[in-house]
């Protein structure tokens, strides 16, 4: 019997060091993709404010004018991109706890179910777009 996967394919879990001891040369530090995932936060995060806000004024405009469909567009576009930008964001919060806590594989207890339960305030760090922080954290 053959199996469709391959062995030498399969991708075994890596420690925190092993993935920053065999990155490529020229990659980012460990400061620098802490940045960038704040970056990348605060990107959705703006991008989310912008949408319920737009989508607030449009809701707005459509109770005013009596438009169906104008509600309907505003609520839409609020449901639709409000997860997706939400997801952006925490994505990019659970990896910056990756980089601070040195923590990757399942091993190192450094997986999304660990985060959450070490960060019972993971909702609220996540929409917190940390403005104070222009430069990357001493990792």
């Amino acid at each position: 019997m053959h199996s469709d996967v391959d062995e030498s394919t399969e991708r075994k879990p890596v420690s925190f060091e092993e993935a920053m001891a065999n990155r490529k040369p020229g990659a980012m530090s460990v400061e620098q993709l802490h940045l960038f995932f704040l970056r990348r936060k605060r990107a959705a995060l703006l991008a989310g404010s912008i949408f319920w806000l737009l989508g607030l004024i449009g809701l707005t405009m459509g109770l005013i004018n009596g438009s169906t469909k104008t509600v309907i567009q505003s609520l839409l576009s609020i449901a639709t991109a409000s997860p997706l930008l939400f997801a952006l964001a925490l994505s990019a919060q659970f990896r910056m706890w990756q980089l601070t806590t040195r923590r990757l594989s399942a091993a190192e207890h450094g997986g999304f179910n660990d985060f959450k339960i070490e960060n019972p305030d993971w909702l609220l760090k996540t929409l917190n777009p940390q403005i104070g922080k222009t430069s990357g954290v001493r990792l």
